[in-house]
Parts: C-alpha cells; sequence; structure tokens
C-alpha cells in the first residue's frame, strides 16, 4: 500500500520583507482554514527553512517531514536561506508587475502539511533508505517522491515515470534542485534549453551532460562559470573561445 495526499487545512505564513535590510524576520503561521493566527516565530535571515522547520515544529508539534514549505509556486527545501527566498521572491514580484519600486509588507508561505505515511517515505526516499525503483508505480509519477529521491542521488532519475521525464516544467524544476541529474535525463529532453541552463544555474559541471549545440550557448555558458567557476569552461564547446564577445564578458 502507499500513502496519498495531503492533510489540510494547510497553513499560512506571513513574512516581513524585504528581508536583506533586516537580521531577523517575523512569521505569522496562520490557519488557512480558520484565519486565525496560531502562532509567530522569529527567525535570523541567515537561517535555513530546516531551522524555520524546526521553530514551526516546537511551536505547532507539526514533526518537520511532515512539512511542506511553498513561497508563491515555488517549494522551499531545507538549505535554502530564508532571507535570500524572500527577497528573491520580492524581486519576482517586481518583475511580474513591472515596479521596480514595489515594497511588500509581508508575504504568504504556505505550509502543507502532508500525511504522515506518506511523508515517512518521502523522508526515506530523500536519506537512501529506500530506492524509487523499488517503489510502486505511483510514487514514480509523483512530483513530490521524485524530487525526494534525486535530490541526493541523481541516479533515482531513471526510474521516474515517463510522464514526468517527459515534462520540460518538472525538469526545470528538478534541475534547479540537482543539476547533475541532467545525465539521466532523457536525450530529447536534455536538447532543452530551459532544462540545460537550469542545471549550470544550480551546478556548472552539469554542462558536461549538455548536448554540443547547448555547450558553445555563451549564455549557458557564462551561468556554469559564474555557478562553478573557470573549471566548467573545460566542458565547453572550443568554438565559443572564438567569440569575442563571449571572451570580453568571460574576463569581465
Amino acid at each position: 500500500s502507499f500513502a496519498t495526499g495531503l492533510l489540510l487545512p494547510s497553513l499560512e505564513i506571513l513574512a516581513q520583507v524585504p528581508c536583506s535590510e533586516q537580521l531577523t524576520v517575523s512569521l505569522v503561521i496562520v490557519s488557512s482554514f480558520s484565519s486565525e493566527p496560531l502562532c509567530t516565530v522569529q527567525v535570523d535571515c541567515t537561517c535555513s527553512v530546516g531551522d524555520l522547520k524546526h521553530k514551526i515544529h516546537n511551536t505547532t508539534l507539526i514533526i518537520e517531514r511532515e512539512q511542506r514549505l511553498f513561497l508563491g509556486q515555488r517549494l522551499l527545501h531545507d538549505d535554502d536561506c530564508i532571507g535570500n527566498r524572500v527577497d528573491w521572491y520580492v524581486k519576482q514580484e517586481r518583475v511580474a508587475q513591472a515596479d521596480d519600486t514595489l515594497i511588500l509588507d509581508l508575504v504568504d508561505i504556505e505550509l502543507v502539511r502532508l500525511d504522515p505515511e506518506y511523508a515517512i517515505d518521502l523522508d526515506d526516499l530523500q536519506c537512501g533508505r529506500l530506492k524509487l525503483e523499488d517503489m510502486p508505480e505511483p510514487y514514480k509519477a509523483d512530483r513530490n517522491m521524485v524530487l525526494a529521491a534525486v535530490a541526493r542521488f541523481p541516479h533515482n532519475l531513471v526510474a521516474a515515470s515517463d510522464l514526468l521525464l517527459q515534462d520540460e516544467d518538472f525538469l526545470v524544476e528538478m534541475m534547479h534542485m540537482q543539476g547533475l541529474a541532467l545525465h539521466y535525463v532523457p536525450p530529447e529532453m536534455r536538447h532543452s534549453r530551459r532544462v540545460v541552463l537550469a542545471a549550470v544555474s544550480q551546478r556548472g559541471a552539469a554542462l558536461q551532460f549538455a548536448p554540443a549545440h547547448l555547450t558553445q550557448d555563451p549564455e549557458i555558458v557564462l551561468r556554469a562559470v559564474e555557478t562553478d567557476g573557470v573549471s566548467a569552461l573545460r566542458f565547453a564547446h572550443s568554438l565559443l573561445f572564438a567569440d569575442q564577445d563571449f571572451m570580453d564578458k568571460l574576463i569581465y
């Protein structure tokens, strides 16, 4: 048998912004069912999402593995920095609304509580106690399960369902979390510029798994260098070094 679904109601966390201008951030945890505030948690802006989950557990008794935190549509990972994620969100909102002066007093971070059995399986996959290939078929088509399995062990991606492996948006999300998983992406999806750019944004060394025509894409190679340093250049196409504009950007 396998666990599915989420426990409702979920919670919302109202976070002060922008974090870049302060040392701590206050998070108000609100029930999305009753709209009543449950508690307030204050964390250092340099704290990780994992640290925040620990504080939420101490206050609400919702254990860490059952917590999933979302900022906008983006899942927050345990090693994400709270301040960086909130500031990133504000910048995205400014771009979306074409307003560089936009100021937000609060942002909503949603906390969704997972089914306990489902959460245990998710944790076991993430820690390597279970392999995705040994799990029931529905788990291989479950975005959360596949993301958890691949986060530390990229080779688990080969066991994911064909539906997910052909989903460009899912692969982009995956690459942002584990760039080296590009090695296990189906060949036809490795030709996606979005997927490769996301991969090298997380790990520059992922460039070695990109098709040849994308290893001579200036933006992709520069992003790989930005992520991993000049060592990523060994995976770049030789023709790129004859591009004077690229060389000028590389130097400066």
